[in-house]
């Protein structure tokens, strides 16, 4: 089985234009081949940015930017 995964840093903003800030957490879709239109998404938060919603709004604004890229408008839950 063949897949395509796509992994993504999600970073503190520092304000300064820069991109120091300090690892919040990384969220990775990995889309199997034998199931077109799917893909899993997973995640790992740092210990400092739990609970404050960081995995779940990365989460969303990468499923729904990966669906739309393939011509999927929405993702949806399973």
């Amino acid at each position: 089985m063949t897949a395509t995964v796509l992994g993504f840093a999600v970073a503190e903003d520092e304000g300064d234009g820069g991109d120091d800030g300090r690892l919040l957490a990384d969220v990775a879709l990995k889309r199997a081949v034998p199931a077109p239109g799917t893909a899993e998404a997973g995640y790992r938060t740092a210990p400092h940015a739990r609970g404050r919603g960081v995995a779940s709004r990365a989460l969303e604004i990468r499923t729904e930017s990966a669906f739309a890229s393939k011509g999927h408008p929405h993702a949806r839950r399973a």
